[in-house]
């Protein structure tokens, strides 16, 4: 049963993935408004989170590998 679980959440998240792939950077934005607005007090926590995997803060460090930004990284799945 658990196998069943994880290839349902998986095949959700690759969904999903696809879905945000096809927004326009302005239907991007709105969605992000959106979920801000909907949990304002869980959402920037996770947005930290998130914005820290594509792009870690400016330490002075190397940049991770990758993209800097969603308007460079145009790939189609």
């Amino acid at each position: 049963m658990a196998d069943s679980e994880t290839s349902a959440r998986e095949s959700g998240a690759e969904l999903r993935i696809t879905r945000v792939s096809a927004l326009s950077d302005h239907d991007l934005v709105a969605v992000v408004t959106y979920l801000l607005a909907k949990h304002p007090d869980t959402f920037p926590p996770m947005l930290d989170d998130a914005l820290s995997a594509v792009s870690p803060k400016a330490d002075g460090g190397t940049p991770a590998a990758g993209p800097s930004s969603a308007s460079e990284d145009k790939r189609e799945y």
